[in-house]
């Protein structure tokens, strides 16, 4: 079960009312085992939710456009590319930075953003995997852009259109 905290993370602009994000001090929490998120929220999550709300009304889910190990699925690119109009209509956001946690996981902080500066965000580790012909920074690339990908069409309500994940 995920777990869930809350934090207050706007304040007000010297020189303008506006509220606007304040950048976390700390990193992301410490998933307790790979695939285990940590989620986190604003104080308040109104407009962020009523956005998603809004944007899965809308949104279609994304079909395959790469393969690779024999299997087909949405690239990151074309993930990102086809909710971009989307999320600008309703005003969000999402960044995502790669984390790991100790020398065999990796993994993305995920954080979706209205423009009021309410968030969700998450934590999603994954093991490093041992992958034949590519060294071990190359590898964590390739498990942090696949954590991305996953994250990000979790963090939107889409279902990743691919078979990469079934175990037969």
């Amino acid at each position: 079960m995920p777990v869930v905290k809350k934090e207050n993370t706007v304040s007000k602009s010297k020189t303008n009312s506006t509220p606007i994000p304040i950048a976390e001090a700390t990193p992301p929490p410490l998933a307790p085992s790979c695939g285990v998120s940590v989620l986190t929220q604003s104080e308040d999550v109104e407009k962020v939710s009523k956005a998603l709300v809004g944007f899965a009304a809308e949104a279609e889910n994304i079909g395959k456009d790469s393969e690779g190990h024999n299997y087909n699925y949405a690239s990151l690119e074309t993930v990102i590319d086809s909710t971009q109009a989307l999320r600008k209509k309703h005003k969000l956001a999402i960044f995502q930075l790669p984390i790991s946690h100790g020398s065999d996981q990796v993994g993305v902080y995920t954080r979706v953003v209205h423009e009021s500066g309410q968030y969700l965000a998450a934590t999603y580790y994954l093991p490093l995997p041992e992958m034949r012909g590519i060294n071990v920074t190359q590898a964590a690339g390739a498990a942090i852009t696949y954590a991305r990908r996953y994250a990000y069409l979790a963090a939107l309500g889409l279902a990743p259109v691919d078979t990469d994940a079934v175990y037969e």
